[in-house]
């Protein structure tokens, strides 16, 4: 059994009542405390979940990225890979270009110093002839004159010789540039498919990099929220250690005015109390009261 505390017939009744509704009014406000502590803790925990599940989508957007750049970077190995070969194609053919531009320019300077006439046109000429010769059955006065105008041809030629062996190395020239050009035209496709594919993953991560932007925009927003639930609850935390503390005190003041024990007293029946808790015996209200009173439990 409990120790039974008896009230003194010479209490003060009014202080009583006084204490007594104190302390009523102070365990509905604890009450009421500990319920907007629910509810705040409720709110930080729904909010604290969407932040985990905006971390969670934030995460997977930079996965996906990484993903992506691989893949953005290999395109975009194989277009460079392409494009340098291309530059050198281009550097070659300009090489050939230039080369081919400087010997037209001596050759215009050669040909006013040479006979007149036009070179191709006779090669031309002398090439229809040689082979009608080879060719065809003719009466022996036409040939001889065919064979004297092939004669005539070739010692007009021979007065352009440099010109044809000039106009030999530009056509040479003219034609490894032709050369390099197809290739250029055809790595340049070779490029642009690279370019193609290397284009909607950039597209992608762009993409991905705006959601998070978005991710970042709403946890922005939400962490000022977070921050003064977080503070209210402090708030309300330290006010429940408050309550507590009074609580106690004017548990013990009640208790003390209704049994109209000495402060000595009451600490004397306080260890008496703890002796019968600590050998598990039942206490009752008032026994409570006075340990709570005496700091015992």
């Amino acid at each position: 059994m409990g120790l039974v505390l008896r009230r003194s017939p010479n209490i003060n009744k009014t202080e009583l009542a006084k204490h007594e509704a104190e302390l009523d009014r102070l365990i509905k406000e604890r009450s009421d405390l500990l319920a907007g502590v629910r509810q705040v803790k409720d709110e930080t925990s729904k909010m604290r979940s969407l932040l985990r599940e905006f971390n969670a989508k934030k995460r997977d957007a930079i996965n996906a990225i990484k993903i992506k750049n691989i893949e953005a970077n290999n395109y975009r190995k194989e277009r460079d890979k392409v494009n340098a070969k291309i530059k050198g194609f281009k550097k070659e053919r300009e090489k050939e270009n230039n080369t081919a531009k400087n010997l037209i320019e001596k050759f215009k300077k050669l040909k006013e110093k040479a006979p007149g006439g036009d070179f191709r046109k006779m090669q031309k000429e002398l090439s229809i002839l040689e082979w009608k010769l080879q060719t065809s059955v003719m009466e022996v006065k036409k040939e001889d004159d065919l064979v004297k105008r092939i004669e005539t041809l070739k010692k007009e030629l021979s007065g352009h010789k440099d010109l044809i062996e000039l106009s030999k190395t530009i056509d040479k020239h003219r034609k490894q540039s032709q050369k390099f050009h197809r290739n250029v035209l055809k790595l340049s496709e070779e490029s642009q498919k690279h370019h193609e594919k290397f284009l909607p993953v950039v597209g992608e991560i762009k993409k991905l990099e705006d959601e998070i932007d978005k991710i970042n925009k709403k946890k922005a927003e939400l962490t000022p929220h977070l921050d003064k639930y977080n503070k209210e609850l402090d708030g309300l935390t330290q006010r429940l250690r408050e309550l507590e503390a009074d609580i106690k005190k004017i548990e013990a003041e009640t208790e003390a005015i209704s049994v109209g024990a000495t402060e000595e007293e009451l600490e004397d029946m306080a260890k008496t109390v703890y002796k019968k808790f600590k050998n598990g015996e039942k206490l009752g209200l008032d026994d409570i009261y006075l340990l709570r009173r005496f700091n015992l439990v």
